[in-house]
């Protein structure tokens, strides 16, 4: 079951017939991939999978930051209109 996100092999890409994150322990510890070209993380767009309820929480954090600074800019805005 995929907690937040999963990494899957994908086949048939690249030079090297396959692009796969290297784990050991359970944890990421490289990528295999015949096209790293200084990405963070190489992966096929079709290896990996997200978890919908994380994702639907990453999104509800985002969003209320972002009405959070809009806040904020408009009482700024405000403030300088009484001073000015």
């Amino acid at each position: 079951m995929t907690r937040q996100v999963s990494m899957f092999p994908v086949g048939l890409v690249t030079r090297l017939g396959v692009s796969t994150p290297i784990v050991s322990s359970g944890k990421l510890v490289g990528f295999y991939d015949g096209w790293i070209a200084g990405r963070r993380f190489p992966v096929d767009m079709a290896g990996f999978a997200v978890n919908v309820q994380f994702y639907l929480q990453v999104v509800v954090v985002v969003v209320v930051l972002v009405v959070v600074v809009v806040d904020v800019v408009v009482v700024v805005e405000v403030l300088l209109l009484r001073v000015y």
